[in-house]
């Protein structure tokens, strides 16, 4: 049911992940190519992960991100070319794709065109896309309703699902889930009763407890009703102490909710 995020414990060797993974019992991991003390770019060091996910039973869930997909050009590709690359030699099974967002956001339309773009590339290599909409007022993506749109839109079937993210999907104030659509959910939680929700940043985001303002069980619980199947993954971005512990605690909180 449980998935772990690297940026959750950014301090630990993707080797020491998929052990904390494998640990907790969690269905698998995220690995990420932003976080500076670790370097996945190497195709020795990504074959070497795949082994040991393998040998341990944890997937790759995904690989990313993928950071302002939508603002396609030929330098876009590239990158696209590159981090598709990364996660075969890994073995996960997606990327992640963020939009651009801040006031230089690109014009709507470069979202269906860098879909349309990435579509035969992902296909290709027998890789998702996971498409995660942000809540932020000026991201250029908000709405996972209209990232469904898009993807009906495009020649059947495709190659993408919606990454719900229960911080962005309470930022951004939408009310509908699309479990059927949804390849991966991120789970956090913002606690701090001092910060009103437009000034929430990643940095408030922790692990979910009891404390959490997000709604994130509510979500949860409509995203397992509505029939989404697949995993859940911690992905909190404020530092946590003893991270082994903390991870047990929160999961030993969902279960015991979602049992009530």
């Amino acid at each position: 049911m449980f998935a772990l995020n690297h940026i959750t414990v950014p301090d630990l060797h993707p080797s020491e992940l998929l052990s904390l993974a494998r640990h907790l019992g969690c269905d698998g991991v995220e690995l990420r190519v932003d976080i500076p003390q670790h370097d996945l770019t190497h195709a020795r060091t990504l074959r070497l992960i795949k082994e040991q996910a393998e040998r341990w039973g944890v997937r790759i869930f995904s690989f990313g991100p993928f950071h302002n997909f939508n603002h396609w050009n030929a330098r876009r590709r590239l990158e696209a070319d590159e981090i598709i690359e990364c996660a075969r030699l890994c073995g996960a099974q997606a990327i992640t794709l963020l939009p651009s967002f801040g006031e230089d956001k690109p014009a709507p339309l470069d979202t269906p065109t860098a879909l349309r773009a990435l579509q035969p590339i992902l296909q290709q290599n027998g890789i998702q896309g996971f498409i995660e909409p942000l809540g932020y007022p000026h991201a250029s993506v908000r709405m996972k309703k209209d990232v469904v749109k898009i993807i009906k839109s495009l020649p059947q079937p495709t190659p993408f699902r919606l990454l719900h993210d229960t911080f962005h999907h309470a930022l951004s104030g939408e009310q509908k889930v699309f479990p059927e659509a949804t390849g991966l959910v991120h789970i956090c939680s913002v606690a701090d009763p001092a910060v009103s929700l437009p000034e929430i940043d990643p940095a408030h985001r922790v692990l979910l407890g009891a404390e959490d303002r997000l709604g994130s069980i509510d979500q949860f619980v409509a995203l397992r009703d509505g029939g989404y199947q697949g995993s859940f993954s911690f992905e909190a971005l404020a530092e946590i102490e003893k991270p082994r512990r903390a991870l047990t605690q929160s999961m030993d909180y969902i279960r015991t909710v979602l049992a009530a």
